[in-house]
């Protein structure tokens, strides 16, 4: 009786050759430096660091323009120190700031803004949420 080729693999032993670094579908498996850095280049709001410190993050909302295109209204500097207060509590979030809590704080600000009723509080969070997002920039494609 003939043995199946799937079963063979499974009867000889280990193969002679060391295993290389490539996963199952021969990709190559990034650096481990790699993996822990993010990309370097000074796109959007972290710049290519992992997080931001809660008063660098404040600084970098004071330092923002009042108007980011392709957002309908512009907010005041105190305005924006208050969306940083509002948004991401100290008690909450903590001392930092990373792009996945603002990723997955912008998917919450849409849900609470498509569930608001009240059209004035929409538009207010429909407002806060384009501002965060062009203040962000567009992602990279391996960060999606």
């Amino acid at each position: 009786m003939a043995i199946p080729k799937f079963l063979k693999t499974f009867l000889t032993g280990p193969s002679p050759s060391p295993r290389s670094n490539t996963g199952s579908f021969g990709e190559k498996r990034a650096p481990e430096e790699e993996i822990t850095k993010r990309p370097s280049g000074g796109k959007g709001l972290f710049g290519g660091k992992p997080f931001l410190r809660r008063p660098d993050f404040r600084r970098v909302l004071k330092k923002a323009p009042e108007r980011l295109p392709g957002v309908v209204g512009g907010f005041k500097e105190k305005e924006r120190v208050a969306l940083e207060e509002g948004l991401f509590p100290k008690k909450e979030f903590g001392e930092y700031i990373t792009p996945y809590e603002v990723n997955r704080r912008l998917r919450n600000l849409k849900r609470e803004m498509i569930r608001e009723r009240n059209i004035s509080r929409k538009l207010e969070k429909r407002k806060e949420l384009q501002y965060l997002e062009a203040l962000r920039g567009k992602p990279e494609e391996n960060e999606k």
